[in-house]
């Protein structure tokens, strides 16, 4: 379903148009989702701060790289998270008014936008759905199912899934004797994908082009530091179920390359890449933000005096990652991978419709205009944690 959302554009266009065309659909949709994903998020936290931040190092110069090309990887990975914390909003709070209305329709379509968009998004849907409801309680997931709006939810979405499981198995045979397959032993394949987890970085940070191209180093150790912090934070600093869920997703993360490959490894080889990990990365780095804002919530006040300077350099910093990471393959694409940053000056191969320079900058204004209203985001929870701090205290 992905290429014909995507590809319709081809139908009135040809050319580089019709290229440009499909990637502007896919931008959408990814926008969309990731933009539908936000209001779960303020819509879940009256305080979001470090989901807030999360959400920051969760947008990773790969998941804009995929959100704008002609590649099912980004809108799986957006629509992945925008139905975590569709299922968990909803769950911890009743929808209301017209959301209650149409959040069953959303949830739904989201749910099918995923399995359809690569195989193994029945995999991502199921363990969301389940983790989603691990972490606000099975107790109140059934009281949830006696109303009619989960009813609903979970009827549609049921149709929804089982439609994409029947589209599925009713699909043509085509001849793939021209795609060059290295059937490997499951043995060496699991060995090769265990021990291969820490390179899968590379794919959720930023291997661009034909996977020749990746992220600058400084982009790397930025994400890449941001990532490692909020494993070891919300693994250290929380408890219960805020601790478990991230490290759940944590657990995906390593296990699912390796069995994957064990048991295709005999027929297709080694297939994986770290991209197709950024469903369940973005999940991970979310899932990490929202058990800190709890452990916040429980200290009040004192858990944001240290914090409030950490969070504005973090926030500034990835952005400023995300706009290295974005020069970077720009060079490669107008001068290629080799050339430089004065040729891109002097001597440029290919300059895209505007001109690189003009979109440079708009990216880069964007980029910190986002930053900074994450920021504002991210501060107000100081305000609110402080009154919850003086309502208690006053009790």
């Amino acid at each position: 379903m992905f290429y014909y959302l995507v590809g319709w554009p081809t139908l009135f266009f040809t050319g580089e148009l019709a290229l440009y065309a499909m990637r502007f659909v896919n931008a959408l949709m990814f926008g969309a989702l990731m933009g539908l994903a936000m209001t779960q998020l303020r819509r879940m936290r009256r305080a979001p701060r470090w989901s807030m931040v999360a959400f920051v190092a969760a947008t990773t110069p790969m998941a804009l790289y995929l959100g704008g090309s002609v590649n099912p990887n980004g809108v799986e990975a957006a629509g992945t998270l925008a139905l975590y914390l569709l299922v968990l909003s909803s769950l911890q709070q009743a929808p209301r008014g017209v959301w209650r209305t149409f959040s069953p329709i959303v949830i739904a379509a989201t749910a099918l936008l995923v399995v359809n968009s690569r195989s193994i998004g029945f995999l991502w849907v199921a363990i969301v759905i389940l983790l989603a409801i691990t972490q606000t309680g099975w107790r109140r997931f059934f009281n949830a199912i006696r109303t009619r709006w989960t009813t609903v939810t979970l009827a549609l979405s049921a149709v929804m899934v089982v439609a994409s499981l029947a589209w599925f198995t009713v699909l043509p045979e085509y001849d793939q004797s021209a795609i060059l397959v290295n059937p490997t032993s499951p043995r060496l394949a699991l060995m090769s994908a265990a021990f291969g987890v820490f390179d899968d970085g590379k794919g959720l940070i930023g291997f661009f082009g034909w996977l020749d191209t990746p992220a600058p180093e400084f982009s790397a150790l930025a994400y890449g530091a941001a990532g490692l912090g909020f494993l070891l934070f919300s693994s250290g600093m929380t408890r219960g179920v805020d601790r478990w869920i991230p490290l759940a997703f944590a657990s995906v993360i390593v296990i699912v390359p390796a069995a994957v490959q064990t048991i295709v490894a005999d027929e297709l080889g080694y297939i994986w890449q770290g991209r197709y990990l950024l469903a369940m990365y973005m999940c991970f780095i979310v899932a990490s933000g929202l058990a800190l804002d709890q452990q916040v919530t429980r200290r009040g006040a004192d858990g944001l005096e240290s914090t409030d300077r950490i969070a504005r350099y973090l926030i500034f910093g990835l952005c400023v990652a995300q706009i290295v990471a974005f020069l970077h393959v720009m060079k490669r694409y107008v001068v290629g991978e080799d050339g430089t940053y004065d040729q891109m000056l002097t001597g440029p191969d290919w300059v895209p419709p505007g001109g690189w320079i003009p979109i440079s900058v708009a990216f880069a204004i964007i980029v910190l205009a986002c930053g900074y209203l994450a920021n504002s985001v991210s501060r107000q929870a100081r305000g609110v944690v402080v009154r919850s701090s003086a309502e208690r205290t006053t009790d």
